[in-house]
């Protein structure tokens, strides 16, 4: 993999400190399917299952790398003393559908996923891996990336106890 020099340009979508540690810039869909189109951006990152297709990248990428960064993901939040309060019976429902919630998404992600790799495939896309050493660096920047992210919105207390929960060092 070419190392590129910190002026070159990449659209991205968001956490400004991921950026930074790629030498990369920020940019804002739609100008990025017209930055691509005029060769005024280098690359960009987009979830494939965000609906890749549907805002026309394929039709001005030649290529993907075969590097995901980041999943998304639901969650439910509720007040603890509020869940206390609520019979078992009711923690069961709300459980269940918690559990029926993320699997369904799950679901969904896989096989729309799929339909936009089908899409971009078909659009002449080519899909390009990179060494594992290179993936390995490039997941760890943008890891740590996130985990600064975290820690400026939320507390140190809050950051170490989803680091212990997540099993990070």
């Amino acid at each position: 993999m070419q190392q590129r020099d910190r002026g070159d340009t990449i659209q991205r979508r968001h956490l400004e400190i991921h950026q930074d540690d790629v030498g990369a810039g920020a940019g804002h869909e739609p100008q990025g399917v017209l930055a691509i189109d005029r060769g005024t951006v280098d690359g960009f990152t987009w979830p494939v299952a965000d609906g890749y297709t549907n805002n026309g990248w394929e039709e001005v990428t030649k290529y993907l790398i075969e590097q995901p960064m980041y999943r998304s993901g639901a969650g439910l939040a509720m007040n603890l003393d509020k869940w206390d309060e609520m019979s078992p019976e009711v923690q069961g429902i709300l459980t269940e559908a918690a559990i029926e919630a993320q699997t369904f998404a799950l679901d969904w992600f896989l096989q729309n996923e799929e339909e936009q790799r089908e899409k971009m495939q078909a659009a002449g896309m080519e899909f390009l891996s990179i060494s594992d050493e290179a993936s390995a660096k490039w997941t760890e920047v943008a890891n740590d990336a996130l985990w600064e992210y975290y820690k400026g919105i939320m507390s140190e207390e809050q950051v170490a106890k989803v680091a212990q929960l997540l099993g990070r060092k």
